[in-house]
């Protein structure tokens, strides 16, 4: 059979935070600190604030061994959340406006406000982080599989593959031990040396589906 999809880009969803007022967090628990109360935004998704909230209690978010936990942990975070956010754009303008100070993002926009000249940070937790691969595809029955297939090929180029990660501010999905990444690249904090991505928890779909209701 035929590849029908490459990977370009990976990344997280991870912690933000303001270098003026938290210093050095190492973990998710900064995002339960009674001390940042009402400075704490959080993604407005269940599937996210279910995930992320058993990863700070220890569990496996793929295998949730202690659900009440998880919701008494949301219910205690509730109490200290300004704004549940639903749009990147959103968080953006929260953290700029420095009404918030701490919460989950992405990386590659936390680099353009950090660009920007904002005081932030983006951090992996400890804990790991909700991972995700970014894909291109061909859709079936395409009528120009040549052409789709060549432009795969062409993504995967290291030149191409290191713009593409300059554009975005995420890293590309070229096994670095293979094709040396650029300095660039090297500075993402999503960047992974290793090329296993072992600091990101990516989600079960199966296992998702099979406990969405609960």
């Amino acid at each position: 059979p035929g590849v029908h999809s490459v990977p370009d880009v990976f990344g997280s969803s991870a912690l933000i935070y303001n270098t003026k007022h938290i210093a050095n967090p190492t973990d998710w628990d900064v995002a339960w600190d009674p001390k940042y109360k009402g400075r704490i935004a959080m993604r407005d998704s269940a599937i996210y604030r279910i995930f992320i909230t058993a990863l700070y209690l220890g569990q496996d978010p793929n295998a949730i061994s202690d659900l009440k936990a998880v919701y008494d942990a949301l219910r205690a975070q509730r109490k200290l959340v300004l704004k549940y956010w639903s749009g990147i754009s959103e968080m953006q303008t929260l953290i700029a406006n420095e009404a918030v100070w701490v919460g989950d993002f992405v990386g590659g926009r936390t680099v353009q406000l950090k660009e920007q000249g904002l005081p932030v940070q983006y951090l992996v937790p400890k804990s790991g982080a909700r991972g995700f691969v970014d894909c291109v595809a061909i859709g079936k029955g395409s009528a120009n599989r040549y052409t789709a297939e060549a432009f795969l090929n062409y993504l995967l180029e290291p030149e191409v593959a290191s713009r593409l990660s300059d554009l975005t501010k995420y890293p590309n999905c070229l096994d670095p031990v293979k094709v040396p990444p650029t300095d660039a690249v090297k500075a993402l904090p999503e960047y992974d040396p290793s090329g296993t991505l072992a600091r990101f928890v990516f989600t079960d779909y199966d296992y998702m589906e099979r406990n969405r209701q609960a």
